[in-house]
């Protein structure tokens, strides 16, 4: 049996279910607004969850890309300093897709795009096979889009790539 949460983290755990509510409502403002109130919650709690603020802060990159893209970029960089300092390979990438997500920074921030592609691939390793998937997809549209004459690897690399991950069941942005 589950032991039972005290009221900080209830308030964080049911608001943060409102928000994941509202994204699928696709009511964006409203799940920003809710997934901001969870971090201030978090950051009351005396026992401030590192993990759960890097999850936050990512669930909040993502809502927030069609509400501000100049605050969806600096969650995204937030979620990816955190998940880096705290040595979360697998929040690191999901980090890095909600950062890669946001359509100003493939225009704005290339080569800082680039970069988080590469610390993903590497701290994430042979592990999270869904996850790599994802990036490599990002990343096949980060070459078609932000840079189509700037190749960082060719497309029989990609395609190479991806016939790697075929068997694997995978969830593409």
């Amino acid at each position: 049996r589950a032991a039972p949460l005290d009221g900080v983290a209830r308030a964080i755990r049911y608001t943060t279910e409102a928000a994941r509510d509202a994204v699928a409502r696709l009511a964006s403002e409203d799940a920003a607004a809710l997934l901001e109130q969870a971090l201030r919650l978090v950051d009351q709690d005396a026992d401030g969850d590192e993990l759960a603020r890097v999850e936050l802060l990512t669930e909040l990159a993502e809502a927030i890309v069609y509400v501000d893209d100049t605050r969806g970029i600096e969650v995204a960089r937030e979620a990816v300093q955190r998940a880096r300092s705290a040595g979360l390979a697998a929040d690191l990438g999901r980090a890095v897709a909600a950062f890669a997500d946001q359509p100003q920074a493939l225009l704005d921030h290339p080569g800082e795009v680039a970069a988080l592609f590469d610390e993903a691939r590497v701290a994430l390793g042979e592990d999270h096979p869904e996850l790599r998937a994802r990036l490599l997809a990002f990343e096949a549209l980060y070459n078609d889009t932000a840079c189509p004459f700037d190749w960082r690897f060719t497309r029989a690399t990609l395609a190479e790539r991806l016939a790697h991950l075929a068997p694997l069941p995978a969830t593409l942005p």
